[in-house]
């Protein structure tokens, strides 16, 4: 069994989740990016549901427009794909790339509500990794 088998989503996920409204400006969503050095933030509904999720990649797709006009629910994503912490990485790993993604939210599931706890994205599993040498060789200096 390999380490990414072995290794749950718990052990590399950022926890907690930086979250807005769907009908937040995208210049507060750009300030609030910018002032917790995130690269996405969760949009949720008022039970705080994940509605979706909007990243750097979706505020370019707005450069030149009305930052004030536009809303996160205009730019957001609104496949969100998930995992509970008990996941193995691997499956995350699988999950982002079958999805070409960069992040996963990780979710406590109550009945058909997916709570959000935390994200667990491409640098968190790029740096368990690095953390295991027998993954692949480091370079030598």
């Amino acid at each position: 069994m390999s380490y990414l088998d072995k290794t749950t989503v718990r052990e590399v996920m950022h926890r907690g989740v930086i979250t807005c409204a769907p009908d937040t400006a995208l210049k507060e969503v750009a300030r609030i990016m910018n002032a917790t050095d995130v690269h996405a933030l969760v949009v949720v509904n008022e039970r705080d549901e994940a509605q979706g999720v909007v990243s750097h990649m979706d505020l370019l797709g707005a450069f030149g427009q009305d930052l004030y006009a536009l809303q996160a629910e205009h730019v957001m994503s609104r496949a969100v794909f998930s995992v509970t912490p008990d996941t193995p990485l691997s499956a995350a790993v699988a999950l982002m790339l079958e999805n070409r993604v960069h992040r996963l939210l990780v979710v406590r599931e109550d009945g058909e509500v997916k709570v959000p706890l935390g994200i667990v994205s491409t640098t968190d599993v790029i740096d368990a990794m690095w953390g295991r040498p027998w993954l692949w060789e480091r370079p030598k200096e």
